[in-house]
C-alpha cells in the first residue's frame, strides 16, 4: 500500500540529498581553497627562508670586502641587495600565521636594521680611506654579538613561522579529509534510506498486487456462488410455472374455472417468490452502496416484534413461537420498517432450519447500554468454523443443504443492524440450536434522529420492505 506520504518522503529525501550535496560541495571547495592556500604559503615561506639566507650572506660579504679594499663596486652590490632583504622579511612577517611568529620576525627585522646601520658606518669610513677602522668595526665584538642575535632570532622566527604554517596545512588537510568522510558517510546513509524506501515501495506494490489478485479470486468465487444461487433459486420457480403451463396445455376438454384459478394462484405465488428474491438482491445492493434512507425514531419494540410474529403464526399455525417481552424498554429508537425486516428474516430462518415440532423463543432485555433481541431455535445449528461467515454475501452453511434459500436475508439483516449502530451476535451448536441476538445501542432512543446514507449524487434510496 504505497501512499502519498511515502512518495512525499522519497521526494523530500531527494531534495535533502540535493541540498546536502550542494552544501557539502561548497564546503569542500572552501576548505580545498584554504588547504591549497596554506600549501602555497608554506612553499612561499620556504622560498623566502632560502632567499633571506642568500641575501644575508651577500650583504655581509659585500660589506667586509668593501671595508678591506675600499672598492665602490662592493658598496653598490650591498645597496642593490639591502632593500630586497627588507622586502622578503616583510613578506615573511605577513606569511606568519601566529602573533608569536610575527613578533619574532619583527624583532629580527629590528636587529637587521641595527646591522645595516653599522655596515653603512663601515662604508662611510672606507670611503674616507680609513680601511683599518672600517674593517675593525665589522669584526668588532659588538658587531658579532648583533650578528649572532640577528641570526638566532632569524632561526627562531623562521622555526616558529614554519611550524605555524605547517600546522595550518595539517589543520586544513584534516578538515578536508573529515569533510570527504562526512560526505561519503552521508551518501551511504542517503543511499541506504533510498534503497529501503524503494524496497518498501516494491514490497507494498507486491502486497497491492497480491491483494488485487485475492480480491479478483474472491470476486470470481462470489460471482460463481451468485450464479449458482440464482440458477438454483430461479430454476425451481420457473420449473413450477413451466409445469403448470404444460399441464394446462395438455388439458383435454374445456378448462374449469376452478382449474384456471388454482393454476393462476400457483403461478402468481411462484412469481411472488421470484420477485422477493429480486427485491432482496436489490435491497442488499442499496444497503452495500450506502443508498438506504433510515429514519430513526422512537418506536414500540414489543409491538413491532409481536406484529412480525403474528404474521408468521398466520403462515405457520402449527409452529410454536413464544415471546418474553416484559423487559422491553419503552423508549427504543430505530427505523420500524427496516427492523421489522431484520426480525422477519431471522425468525424465518429459525423456522426454516428447525423441525416443525421445535419451538422458537424470542426475548428482549437490557444489557449495559444495549437493547438485545434474542431469537432462539432448536434447529440444525451452525458449525463453529462457519459462524463468522454468516452474513457474508450469498453464503450458506453446510447445514442449509436441501433447504431453499439464498443467504441474502441474514446479509440484509446484518447491514441494517450496522446501519443502526448495532451488531448481530450468533451463538450456535450443531444439532442443538442457534441463538441470533440483535444488539442495538440504547442511546438512539434519547432523541429523534435522521440517519441517511446517500449515493454519490446525494440521492437517498428507500429500501423496499
Amino acid at each position: 500500500m504505497f501512499t502519498l506520504s511515502q512518495l512525499a518522503m522519497k521526494r523530500s529525501l531527494l531534495a535533502v540529498s540535493i541540498a546536502l550535496g550542494m552544501a557539502q560541495g561548497f564546503f569542500l571547495l572552501h576548505w580545498f581553497d584554504r588547504y591549497n592556500q596554506s600549501n602555497l604559503d608554506a612553499m612561499a615561506f620556504e622560498s623566502n627562508r632560502v632567499e633571506i639566507a642568500r641575501l644575508d650572506e651577500v650583504l655581509t660579504m659585500s660589506a667586509r670586502i668593501h671595508a678591506a679594499t675600499g672598492e665602490a663596486v662592493w658598496q653598490d652590490r650591498y645597496i642593490e641587495h639591502v632593500d630586497p632583504l627588507g622586502t622578503v622579511l616583510k613578506e615573511t612577517i605577513d606569511l606568519a600565521g601566529s602573533e608569536r611568529a610575527r613578533i619574532a620576525i619583527s624583532s629580527v627585522s629590528d636587529a637587521n636594521d641595527r646591522l645595516v646601520a653599522m655596515e653603512e658606518q663601515s662604508f662611510a669610513l672606507a670611503t674616507k680611506g680609513a680601511l683599518t677602522e672600517a674593517f675593525a668595526l665589522l669584526t668588532s665584538s659588538n658587531y658579532q654579538l648583533e650578528k649572532q642575535h640577528y641570526q638566532r632570532g632569524l632561526e627562531e622566527a623562521l622555526a616558529i613561522s614554519q611550524n605555524s604554517i605547517r600546522n595550518d596545512v595539517d589543520y586544513h588537510r584534516s578538515v578536508l579529509i573529515l569533510g570527504v568522510i562526512v560526505i561519503f558517510v552521508s551518501l551511504l546513509v542517503l543511499t541506504e534510506l533510498w534503497r529501503r524506501l524503494s524496497l518498501l515501495e516494491q514490497r507494498e506494490a507486491a502486497q497491492k498486487m497480491s491483494g488485487a489478485l485475492e480480491h479478483e479470486r474472491r470476486l470470481g468465487a462470489l460471482q460463481r456462488q451468485f450464479a449458482s444461487m440464482v440458477s438454483h433459486e430461479f430454476r425451481t420457480p420457473l420449473a413450477i410455472i413451466d409445469g403448470t403451463m404444460q399441464r394446462l396445455e395438455r388439458q383435454k376438454g374445456p378448462l374449469t374455472q376452478e382449474r384456471i384459478q388454482n393454476a393462476s394462484r400457483k403461478i402468481r405465488s411462484t412469481i411472488d417468490r421470484l420477485t422477493g428474491i429480486m427485491e432482496s438482491v436489490l435491497n442488499l445492493t442499496h444497503l452495500e452502496d450506502g443508498r438506504v434512507n433510515a429514519v430513526i425514531e422512537l418506536l414500540d419494540l414489543a409491538r413491532l416484534i409481536s406484529e412480525v410474529v403474528a404474521g408468521y403464526r398466520n403462515m405457520y399455525p402449527n409452529r410454536s413461537i413464544t415471546l418474553a417481552l416484559d423487559n422491553t424498554p419503552n423508549n427504543v429508537g430505530g427505523d420500524s420498517k427496516l427492523l421489522a425486516q431484520v426480525f422477519s428474516n431471522i425468525i424465518a430462518n429459525a423456522l426454516k432450519y428447525s423441525e416443525k415440532e421445535s419451538p422458537v423463543h424470542i426475548e428482549v432485555y437490557l444489557e449495559e447500554s444495549e437493547v438485545a433481541v434474542a431469537i432462539h431455535d432448536r434447529g440444525r445449528g451452525i458449525p463453529s468454523d462457519e459462524i463468522d461467515k454468516i452474513g457474508q454475501r450469498f453464503f450458506r452453511g453446510a447445514s442449509s443443504e436441501g433447504i431453499i434459500g439464498s443467504g441474502i436475508g441474514l446479509r440484509v439483516a446484518k447491514k441494517v443492524i450496522e446501519l443502526h449502530g448495532g451488531r448481530l451476535e450468533i451463538q450456535s451448536q450443531l444439532n442443538v440450536g442457534s441463538t441470533f441476538i440483535v444488539r442495538l445501542p440504547q442511546n438512539l432512543s434519547h432523541k429523534r434522529q435522521d440517519v441517511v446514507h446517500a449515493d454519490r449524487a446525494g440521492n437517498a434510496v428507500p429500501m423496499t420492505t
